[in-house]
C-alpha cells in the first residue's frame, strides 16, 4: 500500500479511534450498516476560486479506510468528486444524496465528509462551495 500524504494526519487522526471502535466491528451487537457520503471538489468553474491540491487525496483515502478498516461495503458508499462520474455539483449532491439516505436504516451509521473550500457568510453562516455557478450549500 502507497504511504499516505503527510497532509493527512489530522484526517487520520480523526480517523483512527473511530476504525477501531465497537461502532464500527463487524461483530457489533446491533446489526446495522455503515454508509458513507464522500464530497471532493478540486477544481472550480470560478476563476476567481483556487483550485485545491489535495481533496482528492483526502476523499480517495477516507474511502480506502472505510472499504478495508471500516468494513463498508462499497454499496454502501456515495462519492461525489471529480474522481467519479458524479461530479460534486449542487445539483448531483441534490439528487444523489435524498436517494442515497432513504436506504439509511434506524440503527445505521452515516459518516460525511467534505473535501473542498468553505467560507463564513455575513452573518455567520459557513457555506461550501461546490462546482457550478451558485453552487453554494449551506450547512450551518
Amino acid at each position: 500500500m502507497t504511504p499516505l500524504p503527510r497532509h493527512l494526519a489530522p484526517v487520520l487522526c480523526l480517523l483512527i479511534p473511530l476504525v477501531g471502535s465497537k461502532y464500527l466491528q463487524a461483530d457489533s451487537p446491533v446489526e446495522s450498516k455503515q454508509w458513507v457520503v464522500l464530497v471532493g471538489v478540486a477544481k472550480h468553474d470560478d476563476q476567481q476560486i483556487n483550485d485545491l491540491k489535495y481533496t482528492l487525496d483526502d476523499v480517495r483515502a477516507l474511502r480506502e479506510i472505510v472499504l478495508r478498516r471500516g468494513r463498508t461495503s462499497s454499496d454502501n458508499v456515495l462519492e461525489l468528486s471529480d474522481n467519479v462520474d458524479k461530479k460534486p455539483t449542487l445539483t448531483n449532491l441534490r439528487g444523489e444524496l435524498p436517494r442515497f439516505l432513504a436506504r439509511v436504516g434506524k440503527d445505521d451509521r452515516v459518516l460525511i465528509h467534505f473535501s473542498c473550500h468553505g467560507f463564513l457568510d455575513d452573518v455567520g453562516t459557513y457555506l461550501i462551495r461546490l462546482q457550478g455557478a451558485g453552487a453554494e450549500l449551506g450547512v450551518g
